[in-house]
């Protein structure tokens, strides 16, 4: 085993939106990894830990009801997905992967 892997185990505590938590077992922890975007873009992911199984929702989204819904997020490049389950969560410790670089603001209304 490098020094790029470590093998134990420890438990890793995830929090979303609506106070849900969940507490896994983590098997490995990898200091860095490289991923590839759709564009084939190459970004380095820093201190991952893997789990045996996320046991995620599965997602689906429309974008048309969405622009319905939201008129503002008309002509953005977002595509439907159906019944997707996620793989990889990235944390805060990757900020840079999950902030976007550019956003549009819409009219601010009271829905």
């Amino acid at each position: 085993m490098s020094d790029m892997i470590s093998e134990t185990q420890h438990e890793l505590k995830m929090m979303w939106t609506g106070q849900v938590a969940k507490t896994e077992r983590y098997f490995m922890r990898i200091n860095s990894l490289t991923i590839y975007g759709q564009q084939k873009n190459k970004y380095q992911v820093k201190d991952v830990r893997t789990v045996s199984s996320l046991k995620l929702h599965e997602q689906t989204l429309c974008y048309q009801e969405l622009k319905i819904k939201y008129p503002h997020l008309s002509g953005l490049p977002i595509k439907d997905y159906k019944r997707i389950v996620p793989r990889m969560l990235i944390g805060l410790n990757n900020l840079s992967l999950i902030v976007p670089l550019k956003y549009d603001r819409g009219l601010e209304t009271n829905q």
